[in-house]
C-alpha cells in the first residue's frame, strides 16, 4: 500500500505557543501554516475548528484539550502526548504520527487519508465511525481501542498490539492481521466482521475458540 507522505519542509517558523497561533488564525481567518510548534504544554484548552497545514508538532504535551473539527494537512506529530484529547470529526490528510501517546483520545468520526502512525500508543482511544483510506499503524499499541462502525477503505496494521479491540459493526475484509498480536476482539454474534480478514492459523484457532468452535486434531 502506497501512502503519500506529508509535504513539510523548507524554513519553518518556530513557535512555542499554540494558543497564540490559534488566536491569530481565528482573527485573520487563515490556516495555521508553515511552522514548527515545539515544546508546548496545555491542559483543558480549546483549539477547535482550526485548520493546520505544513506544520510539525514536536515534543508537545496536551491533556484533555479540544481539537474538535480541526483539519490537519501535511502535518507531522512527533513525540507528542495527546492523552484524553478530543479530535472528534477531524480530518487528517497526509499526516504522520511518530512516537505519539494518545491514551483515551477521542477520534470519533475522524477522516484519515494517507496517514501513518509509527511507534504510537493509542490504548483506549475511540475511533468510532472513522474513515480510513491508505492508513498504516506500525508498531503501535491499539489495545482496548474502539474501531466501531468504521469504514476501512485501506488499512494496514503492522506489528501492532490489538488486544480487546472493539470492531463491532466494522467490516474487516482485506485487513491483514498476520504480523499483529490479535486477541479477544469485540465482535457481533458469530463474528461477521472478520469475514475476508487475513489471519494466521494460530489467530484463527484463538478466534474460533472465542466464538465457541472446538478445533480437534
Amino acid at each position: 500500500m502506497k501512502i503519500a507522505k506529508p509535504s513539510v519542509g523548507g524554513r519553518l517558523a518556530v513557535r512555542e505557543s499554540l494558543r497564540e497561533l490559534v488566536s491569530e488564525s481565528r482573527r485573520e481567518e487563515c490556516d495555521v501554516f508553515d511552522c514548527l510548534i515545539r515544546g508546548v504544554s496545555a491542559a483543558g484548552e480549546e483549539f477547535a475548528e482550526t485548520p493546520f497545514e505544513h506544520v510539525i508538532l514536536e515534543n508537545c504535551r496536551f491533556s484533555g484539550c479540544d481539537f474538535t473539527h480541526c483539519d490537519f494537512t501535511d502535518t507531522v506529530f512527533r513525540e507528542c502526548d495527546f492523552s484524553n484529547c478530543r479530535f472528534a470529526e477531524c480530518g487528517f490528510r497526509r499526516c504522520e504520527f511518530h512516537s505519539v501517546k494518545g491514551l483515551g483520545a477521542d477520534f470519533t468520526r475522524g477522516r484519515f487519508r494517507d496517514a501513518a502512525a509509527i511507534g504510537c500508543n493509542f490504548e483506549y482511544a475511540n475511533f468510532h465511525g472513522a474513515i480510513f483510506d491508505r492508513v498504516l499503524f506500525r508498531r503501535c499499541n491499539l489495545s482496548d481501542a474502539a474501531f466501531t462502525e468504521c469504514t476501512l477503505k485501506a488499512l494496514l496494521p503492522d506489528d501492532s498490539e490489538l488486544i480487546r479491540v472493539n470492531f463491532f459493526k466494522t467490516p474487516l475484509k482485506g485487513v491483514d492481521f498476520t504480523s499483529c498480536r490479535l486477541q479477544a476482539p469485540t465482535l457481533s454474534l458469530g463474528g461477521p466482521e472478520l469475514r475476508g480478514a487475513e489471519v494466521t492459523l494460530f489467530q484463527a484457532a484463538e478466534l474460533a475458540g472465542q466464538m465457541g468452535v472446538i478445533i480437534k486434531g
